[in-house]
């Protein structure tokens, strides 16, 4: 998570800056499986905070780095014809930071 203008890591008070593969088993799971990060300037309510990943109070760039070496399904591979693509980021209405935060719901598996 990156802010956009000087391309700096998002100064945060979790001092968090990613998440990934190490950290699944730490994220809360939807009842279907999915995990569902919380993009976000503001900190969610505390049952959410593992699942958070902040940003910054305006415009972000979002890097997502897939390591999939292998060509079988679920693969990336071919480069734009692979059977598994990057979940969308969804936003969400956050009345009580009266602004939208971003989503994103993936299926691991």
């Amino acid at each position: 998570m990156y802010v956009s203008n000087s391309q700096l890591l998002v100064d945060n008070t979790c001092n968090r800056y990613l998440i990934n593969a190490p950290m699944l088993d730490q994220l809360k799971r939807n009842l279907d499986g999915s995990i569902t990060l919380l993009i976000q300037h503001a900190s969610p309510a505390a049952e959410k905070v593992s699942n958070w990943l902040p940003a910054p109070n305006g415009p972000m760039s979002i890097v997502m780095r897939a390591y999939w070496p292998r060509t079988e399904p679920p693969s990336i591979l071919p480069v734009g014809k692979g059977a598994w693509r990057p979940p969308a980021l969804q936003p969400a209405w956050n009345p009580a930071a009266s602004a939208f935060a971003g989503v994103a719901r993936a299926h691991s598996g």
